[in-house]
């Protein structure tokens, strides 16, 4: 069933040169397993015995933003967000375990980070963005002015 994922996976995001793990390989063929069970009236959710996809995987259909935020190289993410903690301050670290916290636990929040320019604020959302994304989670970043604006666009391709 995963023979034709990549290829499909290439084909929607536009991306030939796109590599998928075995992992992101089993939450697509899980999907569509989903997919197959949705249509005779059960769900995947149904079968506890079997791997469940995280819900980002289900249903992504044709929806461009989640197919993009799907797509990323978690082994590539991963890689990033263990370079990028180890540099992390003491501060970073306190604030990144505050955010990682409420993202794991499901109660959400809302974060301002101040500080002039240069002391670090991009690296923090840098290394909770790989990090999330390392797990397959859709991360949506969003700025209201300045350079951190420019991180709504910043992702796996902007690593090197």
């Amino acid at each position: 069933m995963v023979d034709d994922i990549l290829l499909r996976r290439r084909e929607l995001t536009s991306n030939s040169n796109l590599m998928l793990n075995d992992q992101q390989l089993q939450f697509y063929a899980l999907a569509e397993i989903d997919d197959l069970l949705r249509s005779i009236g059960k769900s995947l959710k149904q079968f506890e015995q079997l791997p469940q996809p995280p819900t980002s995987y289900l249903k992504s259909g044709s929806n461009n933003l989640i197919i993009e935020e799907t797509t990323y190289n978690v082994q590539e993410m991963e890689t990033e967000y263990l370079k990028l903690l180890q540099s992390c301050t003491e501060e970073q670290r306190n604030l990144y375990n505050a955010v990682l916290n409420s993202v794991e636990t499901g109660s959400g929040g809302l974060y301002f980070v101040y500080g002039s320019g240069g002391c670090g604020k991009t690296y923090l959302w840098r290394t909770l963005i790989c990090k999330l994304r390392s797990e397959g989670k859709i991360v949506l970043p969003v700025a209201s002015s300045g350079i951190a604006a420019t991180l709504k666009g910043w992702n796996n391709r902007n690593l090197q």
